[in-house]
């Protein structure tokens, strides 16, 4: 493909390919004629004993990770199954990285040989049964395989009956909300009496659901969650399972589904102080139709999230208590990621004035988002980019917008529209606050020559950063991140979140949420505004500009500011790095033929062990 790093990047495919010669036998790549992402097979020793591997490399390394599979023999056709021991991902390759930018996570300097480390250790693990392995108990804390396709809820007032009714296991039916939103709803079948009294002015109860729901059970099982895989012991086989449980294989055969209620399954309630607590909020059901029910790290499993209103809506705050106009409204602002700041950001922008806007957020609008979000309780279920764009219409009826709910860098040709997006847009917004997303934006928005604003809030929206990056004029991305880890004292980072805050996607909403209220978030959201407008308008006597192009924000004293409680502080010292891999003007490289012999030389070697397999 076009953006290939190994047709790119000729010194880091040189290094990695030198990596993969010394360190794993018999290797042979592929992957060059479909131009497909560049794959290596090969074996590796792991204490004498040999593993047959096999990694892919993505379009955007190395800002991601390779992935990485095992194969129970060199004939490399069937993956080898870790799932009794760790966690691994949909398409069956291992999880080895966490994401949460700390010892276990991929960082940008790092290659091969670190992953191929990494493996290792999980090996051993795995080989001892050490199930000790905390990535996956934060990903996916009950073996299965965690789709992310639609989200499921059950309102409160139904698990709090099936929590304290003598009944291990009843029937359920889940529906589809009616306006083709991305959620679903588990309740009783309507012939029950209980739905009755249970559903008496309740807010679900205004919801149109559509007719022939799914059928299934709910069964509650007499451990706690953490429990589970610890119960299941070597036993892979769910039905095997579920007959220690009151099932039989013919009513498991014509099941939809199976929602599991833990010991430790509880409904929430108003005052959720640590966001720790949401962890026992949220339960699994297991997909079952159509599904090999033989191996149950093998089948399909959804998150079911507890709700409750008016509570669940408020409980992120509960935790913490003329002419220039003009010249911008046909401007066209891209902008990255839709919750609060995103959101508020484009509303503002909106009521500015601006009226072109090219909309990306893959994420599905929660119960918990009200509270902050421009969304209302009527959005739940939607895409995050339906729902703006809904609102700013109401704000501004001729207003252009394009959306998408792709994640730009997952596949080339989503890739190749995001940068036909950014070529057309005027200025570009980030409020993902996510290493690798940067890292990527970064690159393809200086090579475009394209101004980006980036955003973001740290623990309790008590501080926030703001800054933009003007090619080439101003420090990039890239410089400013080195500095803020090179130099702490000079540049103080954002105090991290507590370890009891750092919230793993199981905790009850989605994505690892930052409790806060919205008016603190939203000082940071209307600074970014202002600057994109300011960065709009730079050219512009009549408009100032910003006096720095870095800002951070703070509404109580911290120890970036410790003498003053609400203050926009400017941070003009950054400087662009000299050898900055993205500032420095792209000069044509001198061919090396040295390098071109030995790269030909280990890919020889390579297909040399590829015929010796066949």
């Amino acid at each position: 493909m076009l953006f290939q790093w190994y047709k790119t990047e000729i010194d880091l495919y040189h290094k990695e390919l030198l990596i993969i010669k010394e360190e794993i036998k018999d290797f042979f790549p592929y992957g060059y004629e479909k131009n497909d992402d560049l794959c290596i097979v090969g074996i590796i020793d792991v204490d004498g004993k040999e593993e047959n591997i096999l990694i892919s490399y993505p379009r955007i390394y190395p800002s991601s990770p390779p992935k990485v599979w095992l194969f129970e023999s060199n004939e490399f056709k069937k993956v080898k199954d870790f799932q009794e021991h760790f966690h691994q991902n949909y398409d069956e390759s291992l999880c080895l990285f966490t994401s949460d930018w700390g010892d276990g996570s991929w960082h940008f300097n790092m290659d091969t040989h670190d992953v191929l480390e990494k493996l290792r250790d999980t090996i051993r693990k795995a080989r001892t049964k050490e199930h000790t392995d905390e990535h996956t108990s934060i990903i996916n804390p009950v073996p299965g395989k965690l789709r992310y396709d639609f989200e499921i809820y059950i309102p409160a007032e139904i698990l709090n009956y099936i929590i304290k009714n003598d009944k291990s296991l009843d029937k359920l039916e889940l529906y589809e909300f009616s306006k083709n939103y991305q959620g679903r709803i588990l309740k009783f079948p309507s012939k029950y009496n209980v739905m009755e009294k249970i559903f008496e002015g309740n807010f679900w109860s205004n919801f149109n659901l559509l007719n022939n729901p799914l059928k299934g059970y709910y069964l509650k099982l007499p451990f706690n969650k953490n429990e589970f895989r610890k119960e299941l012991a070597k036993e892979k086989n769910l039905i095997i399972f579920l007959k220690n449980y009151g099932f039989n294989e013919q009513i498991m055969l014509e099941l939809d589904f199976i929602f599991f209620v833990f010991k430790d399954t509880r409904v929430p309630n108003s005052r959720v102080k640590n966001p720790k607590e949401f962890e026992n909020l949220i339960s699994f059901a297991y997909f079952l139709r159509n599904t090999d029910l033989s191996n149950i790290y093998k089948i399909p499993i959804y998150q079911i999230f507890s709700v409750k209103f008016p509570d669940d809506i408020f409980q992120r705050t509960n935790a913490i208590f003329d002419t220039l106009i003009n010249k911008i409204r046909n401007k066209k602002i891209l902008i990255l990621g839709l919750g609060t700041l995103g959101s508020f950001i484009v509303l503002e922008l909106v009521k500015s004035g601006i009226k072109n806007f090219i909309l990306y957020d893959f994420d599905i609008f929660q119960t918990i988002n009200i509270c902050r979000h421009v969304g209302d309780i009527t959005d739940i279920g939607r895409y995050k980019v339906e729902v703006v764009e809904e609102i700013i219409r109401l704000k501004n009826p001729d207003v252009n917008v394009k959306k998408s709910i792709r994640n730009p860098f997952e596949k080339d040709k989503y890739l190749l529209e995001f940068i036909e997006d950014l070529k057309k847009s005027d200025i570009i917004i980030d409020t993902t606050a996510s290493y690798q997303v940067n890292l990527q934006l970064n690159k393809i928005s200086i090579e475009n020559n394209k101004n980006v604003i980036y955003s973001w809030c740290g623990p309790n929206a008590e501080v926030g950063r703001v800054f933009r990056v003007i090619p080439r004029k101003t420090p990039c991305y890239y410089c400013i991140n080195l500095q803020l880890e090179k130099e702490p004292q000079k540049f103080p980072r954002i105090k991290k979140q507590n370890l009891e805050f750092e919230l793993p996607q199981f905790v009850g909403y989605r994505q690892p949420g930052i409790p806060g209220i919205s008016i603190d978030i939203n000082f940071i959201s209307l600074f970014a505004s202002r600057l994109v407008i300011q960065t709009l308008l730079i050219d512009e006597d009549a408009y100032p500009d910003a006096k720095a192009n870095h800002y951070i924000w703070q509404n109580k004293p911290t120890e970036i500011e410790p003498f003053d409680e609400i203050k926009l502080i400017p941070q003009g010292d950054f400087r662009m790095i000299k050898r900055c891999p993205f500032c420095k003007p792209k000069s044509k490289k001198m061919f090396n033929p040295q390098k071109k012999i030995q790269i030909d030389v280990i890919l020889k070697r390579g297909k040399k062990n590829f015929r010796k397999i066949k």
